[in-house]
């Protein structure tokens, strides 16, 4: 994908309808799912060119997106916190500390009910505590420096109830139904409404934000800067090109990646696979071709994922909602062994913010976008809990 950009919200997002109090829904406002960016932007792309018609907005349907990610006010470029990575409170310190976890092997006497072949996941030192709650994005040059044991994880990352350091995304707000007859309230209708803000309103623990975050995203096509609807209640959003933002691989990792047999994939948006976790392009021994980058085989050795998350939204083209579908969520981490390489030592490039999902238009919405990393692989540790 040749261009980025990024979108700054004029208003706080919608991403999901209303809903009433009491209810004991445990869904709230989500980060927006690829789909809703790529229609975003390809609509913007078909306007651009002054016609919204059926055959343009086919053409547009194979144009690749990649995202969404977020864009600091620095300019730093955020991904979803990677599932590889524990955070625990450390007692006698009194400060968060960061785990790593990495494919491992069973103690003597020991198995599960894993696929044959999928290496558990353990622990590279072990450690005492309940997994705490962190900021849930993380720059992408941190993760890299801490893969390359470069630099540990900020500490500004380890605090936090879920959201972006030092962003806080959720925005609630209460809402009465109106009466078109009498132009007045009805009574009892009253709901709430919970938004992502991203800093350009008020912050009320923090007064006004020092910086707008925005969204960032990859587009195969050159859109002019404008602004364009995103989310419910067609709130706007404004455009323009990111280049100075877009992140680059780093030689470093280009060449470790290029010299290993091992690596790790980082899902920065949510996969869809036919098979839930595994991707149909891996076969019963877990082996098979990544998906747009021919020659490169490989074998999944192991995972570390969160629970499933359901993906729905409304198809405008047949007016009518759109199969519930089961998605990995963002920041899973799958480690693949390299079977074969391409010939061409461009595949670690390709591979940058490649989408993995399984179908093709999936893959060009954005779903299953990813971060290569270094693997450290485990053949001498137990997992946590178990026996030795």
């Amino acid at each position: 994908m040749k261009h980025f950009y990024s979108l700054e919200p004029t208003a706080p997002l919608v991403f999901r309808s209303g809903r009433p109090f009491g209810t004991g829904s445990q869904e709230s406002a989500r980060f927006p799912w690829p789909s809703a960016l790529a229609g975003a932007l390809r609509t913007a792309w078909m306007r651009a060119q002054g016609d919204v018609g059926f055959t343009r907005a086919e053409e547009a349907l194979q144009h690749a997106v990649g995202g969404p990610l977020l864009l600091a006010p620095d300019g730093e470029v955020y991904v979803p916190k990677p599932a590889d990575a524990v955070v625990v409170l450390d007692e006698q310190r009194g400060r968060p500390t960061v785990h790593r976890l990495m494919p491992g092997n069973y103690p003597k006497g020991v198995g599960s009910n894993l696929p044959e072949g999928l290496q558990p996941v353990v622990a590279q030192t072990e450690f005492v505590g309940k997994p705490q709650k962190v900021a849930s994005f993380w720059p992408i040059s941190a993760i890299l420096a801490w893969d390359a044991e470069r630099t540990p994880i900020p500490e500004t990352l380890l605090q936090g109830d879920g959201e972006p350091a030092p962003l806080r995304l959720r925005r609630h707000s209460t809402h009465l139904r109106l009466d078109r007859r009498r132009h007045a309230a009805e009574s009892g209708q009253i709901f709430q409404l919970e938004a992502l803000d991203f800093g350009r309103e008020r912050l009320a623990d923090r007064g006004f934000a020092d910086g707008v975050w925005r969204l960032a995203v990859f587009y195969e096509q050159s859109l002019p800067q404008g602004l364009v609807q995103l989310g419910g209640e067609r709130r706007g959003a404004w455009v323009e090109p990111e280049a100075a933002a877009c992140p680059v691989l780093p030689e470093y990792l280009a060449r470790a990646l290029q010299d290993s047999d091992t690596f790790a994939l980082t899902l920065c948006t949510p996969a869809i696979f036919s098979h839930g976790w595994r991707p149909a392009w891996l076969d019963e021994q877990l082996q098979g071709e990544i998906p747009g980058i021919p020659g490169l085989r490989v074998r999944l050795q192991s995972l570390a994922n969160e629970r499933w998350q359901g993906v729905s939204g409304w198809d405008l083209a047949l007016q009518q909602p759109k199969p519930a579908r089961r998605a990995v969520p963002a920041g899973s981490t799958y480690w693949f062994r390299i079977l074969e390489k391409p010939a061409d030592t461009q595949w670690v490039a390709q591979l940058w913010f490649h989408a993995i999902s399984d179908a093709l238009q999936d893959r060009r919405d954005g779903w299953g976008l990813v971060l290569p990393r270094l693997a450290p692989f485990s053949s001498a540790h137990t997992p946590q809990g178990l026996p030795s």
